[in-house]
């Protein structure tokens, strides 16, 4: 479906697509209607990565919380 599904981590999703080109392979998205490029790679990889950090904070704090009402 989309690019963020291969990898959630920048640095693997650009060593992903890297790998592809050097084999002369194209990545392709259902939405896209065009070849994955490097920037919305590298793009939607970093969003994606932003998006897990801020899950895993959220889901840090909601725990201290529950801690703290002795949940």
């Amino acid at each position: 479906m989309t690019v963020d599904r291969i990898s959630r981590d920048s640095e693997h999703a650009n060593g992903f697509l890297k790998r592809l080109k050097f084999n002369d392979i194209e990545l392709w998205t259902v939405q896209g209607g065009s070849p994955v490029t490097d920037i919305e790679m590298g793009l939607r990889a970093t969003l994606s990565q932003e998006m897990i950090e801020q899950i895993r904070y959220r889901t840090r704090e909601g725990m201290k919380t529950a801690v703290r009402k002795g949940k």
